[in-house]
């Protein structure tokens, strides 16, 4: 399965999903599969600092954590040094450590990043401010 957070981050990286039909059909999977899922995760600026609860919901289950490198705007050089140092400090995940790793800032694509949301909001009707706020830092 192919999923980037939980709740409403999801919602707005994967609009429209909604987290309860995901996880009803998560559940449908596993009652058929009777086994471990195995998830593939994209690693971007509005998913990273929130992929170890991605993770830590779904305990019995693999993941591969994937870098996302294109559009610039979505990599998490995107994201303001102190929410990388953050991340860096609290995440469980040594892909996640790696990927921080190799971190430098871009400080337009952070103005861009924050300026798509805004614009997605207004359309959408989300709200990326209140569910994703180490975008706007």
């Amino acid at each position: 399965m192919s999923v980037d957070a939980v709740e409403e981050v999801n919602h707005i990286i994967r609009f429209p999903t909604d987290w309860a039909t995901f996880l009803d059909n998560y559940n449908q999977f596993k009652r058929i599969n009777n086994n471990q899922m195995l998830f593939s995760v994209t690693v971007q600026a509005m998913n990273l600092p929130v992929v170890d609860t991605l993770v830590e919901t779904f305990p019995e289950d693999r993941f591969i954590l994937n870098q996302l490198n294109y559009p610039d705007i979505l990599h998490i050089n995107s994201l303001k040094p102190s929410v990388i140092q953050q991340v860096q400090r609290t995440t469980k995940l040594e892909q996640v450590k790696n990927m921080c790793d190799n971190y430098t800032y871009n400080a337009q694509g952070n103005a861009q990043l924050q300026r798509y949301l805004v614009d997605l909001d207004r359309v959408r009707n989300t709200r990326s401010t209140e569910f994703m706020p180490w975008v706007y830092l």
